[in-house]
């Protein structure tokens, strides 16, 4: 498990996991490539039932078609999330359209059976509701927890990009649950690597709405 989250994925938030949010890449911080056991090409679909498929890593042609499938005019829509991360960029465009067609009174399910890290933490949380397998998994972090809690260097004219990106997502987590404490958003974003979150605990700390039987 670790080789898969050692790589940066700023790749949100940017985490430094090959396979994480954020890919912000390999090239931002130097960092040798690692093994992935998943295809990290974006896979995003629209199932028989219309709820959203997105698997394998968050890319630019998984933010298209996201807009694509949240043009319709419907005012509820159902994501299934199975990835290990992605893109920060994309990301974050994703949850910004999710919060701009909420604000329009479009509701959101974000449905995770298995693995939601990173990236799709971040989009997991966006739902109104929000339902986890009971044997399903999150993964959090920041670039700069992953930089705090491994010591590495990150290039200087990128610094205030990092810090711009992990601001933004850790505001946007702490405006969908004011009541989780400074205490634990501390320390699970700013000086830890990766922060784990079973379905049980999730759900106990209001992330997760339902924890399916």
């Amino acid at each position: 498990m670790k080789k898969i989250l050692i790589a940066v994925a700023m790749t949100i938030l940017f985490g430094f996991t090959t396979v994480g949010l954020f890919n912000v890449s390999n090239r931002m911080l130097n960092l040798a490539p690692v093994q992935r056991t998943q295809n990290v090409d974006g896979d995003i679909e629209m199932l028989d039932d219309g709820s959203i498929i997105i698997s394998g890593g968050v890319d630019e042609d998984t933010y298209k078609e996201f807009l694509r499938f949240t043009s319709t005019g419907k005012r509820h829509y159902t994501i299934r999330l199975m990835t290990n991360g992605g893109c920060a960029y994309n990301t974050i465009a994703i949850m910004s359209r999710m919060e701009q067609l909420q604000k329009q009174g479009v509701k959101f399910t974000t449905i995770v059976m298995g693995n939601a890290f990173s990236a799709g933490a971040y989009i997991f949380m966006m739902g109104d509701e929000r339902i986890m397998g009971p044997g399903a998994n999150l993964m959090w972090h920041t670039m700069t927890g992953a930089v705090e809690a491994t010591g590495r260097e990150v290039p200087k004219d990128r610094v205030k990009l990092i810090s711009d990106m992990d601001h933004w997502v850790v505001g946007m987590f702490e405006k969908r649950f004011p009541y989780i404490t400074k205490v634990w958003i501390k320390e699970a974003f700013w000086y830890t690597n990766y922060t784990w979150m079973n379905a049980i605990e999730a759900r106990l700390m209001g992330i997760a709405t339902k924890v399916l039987d």
